[in-house]
């Protein structure tokens, strides 16, 4: 096949004249108008390739010179949320927290991590891990059995428990003690690895066979009295320690066992780490057993030294609503845009989502002054149950700061719930 050649040398002064060109030259002028090549389905490529790597290296929201990807590792790239949530596997979905729950734990999944609650960094130590073994709901526990064995939670937050910690607050969970070494039982423990310094403790004296509360208030300690007996040995029993008010109580299997008034004050906001089960106070021993349900919440649930009857099931503190939608942070382009794409990766949870019905996205050149509807076309299998779709040459009024909603509709539990795992916004 002959091969097309473009004059090189002089120049023409007059490239359009045929007669000035050789047999073979083809016109400057003529290269000059050629069409443009499509480049979308390689952009949506090279963005998809992004994702790929974003999701490998568990990064965080990042831009490139005319995209911006996001695979959810963390809440850097959303600036505002509708009854949606980030869940702690990397999604968004239409979910939102029980009213005052700011934290949760069901260790259902594999890991050891929050079911609801953002603000917080979990850990373990030692052999402490999620077991099946024994459980009080679900399939799974959190297993402390052994001697050195820890989880801590620690908040990002002084507001983590109401108003830098002098609001009311309640701590709760369930707990199968097996059995401890040393002096002390340390149950549950807010404060560091320090024996003098703690906000909160729930513990045991073994030889006494009393089970103590304190709470350390900056107006003063509010040390409960012990109650009658160690409870909760080699049976599952629920735990509440509450603030109400200027009260203090604790709830052992839904009946007050003990309560102080302290005359306001606020835990120490130094102290955030918040641990269950190992001695973490120096030289104090250990506890041994299993955890299940734990919840924290920035109100008094349980008033009035009431008796209560515990929960006969695990909580539920995530809601999944109709409907819902999230905004990300704004961009800022090198020039003017009126031209967008985008690329988002969802899961059909529950249900199918229908495109552009059930999973709405729009983008804005403006920073969300106008949107456009970006109407989404499927584009095949990201990874095991993660789809593809995406959308290019969006039309969008001018600007240089680029930013895109995705919206939900007709979400319902365990009938149609649609996640989001990641958005590449083009422009």
């Amino acid at each position: 096949m002959a091969l097309t050649k473009v004059t090189s040398g002089m120049v023409n002064p007059d490239p359009t004249n045929a007669s000035n060109l050789s047999s073979g030259d083809v016109p400057l002028a003529q290269l000059g108008n050629a069409p443009a090549t499509d480049t979308s389905g390689l952009r949506n490529d090279i963005a998809t390739l992004a994702l790929h790597s974003a999701i490998a290296d568990n990064k965080a929201a990042y831009n490139l010179s005319n995209a911006f990807i996001d695979q959810f590792e963390d809440d850097t790239g959303i600036d505002a949320e509708t009854t949606t949530d980030r869940d702690a596997n990397e999604y968004m979905c239409t979910r939102g927290m029980e009213a005052n729950t700011k934290l949760y734990m069901d260790f259902e999944t594999s890991a050891i991590g929050m079911v609801g609650g953002d603000g917080y960094t979990a850990a373990v130590g030692n052999s402490a891990a999620r077991t099946t073994s024994d459980k009080k709901f679900g399939s799974a526990s959190l297993d402390i059995t052994g001697n050195t064995d820890y989880l801590s939670l620690t908040p990002s937050s002084s507001g983590f428990l109401g108003s830098a910690y002098s609001g009311d607050f309640t701590i709760e969970f369930w707990s199968k003690r097996d059995g401890g070494g040393g002096s002390f039982e340390p149950v549950f423990i807010k404060g560091p690895h320090d024996d003098n310094a703690w906000d909160i403790r729930l513990y045991s004296h073994p030889s006494s066979n009393k089970l103590y509360t304190d709470v350390n208030l900056s107006g003063g300690n509010a040390y409960f009295p012990p109650t009658d007996a160690v409870t909760g040995r080699s049976s599952w029993t629920h735990y509440a320690i509450v603030r109400d008010g200027d009260i203090c109580r604790l709830y052992i299997g839904g009946v007050q066992r003990s309560s102080v008034t302290s005359s306001g004050g606020s835990l120490n906001t130094a102290y955030d780490s918040f641990h269950f089960g190992a001695g973490w106070i120096t030289n104090q021993g250990s506890t041994q057993g299993f955890y299940d349900d734990i919840r924290f919440s920035d109100n008094c649930r349980y008033p009035d030294g009431t008796t209560f009857t515990p929960h006969a099931s695990a909580h539920e503190p995530i809601s999944t609503y109709a409907t819902g939608n999230f905004t990300s942070a704004t961009q800022t382009a090198s020039s003017s845009v009126s031209e967008m794409g985008i690329v988002v990766l969802y899961k059909n949870n529950e249900g199918t989502a229908s495109l552009n019905t059930d999973l709405v996205a729009q983008v804005s050149a403006n920073g969300g002054t106008n949107y456009s509807s970006a109407t989404l076309v499927a584009g095949g299998t990201f990874s095991s149950g993660i789809n593809i779709a995406a959308v290019s040459g969006v039309s969008v009024t001018a600007g240089t700061a680029p930013k895109y909603k995705i919206s939900f509709a007709n979400q319902v539990a365990s009938s149609k719930e649609t996640q989001v795992h990641g958005v590449a916004l083009l422009y």
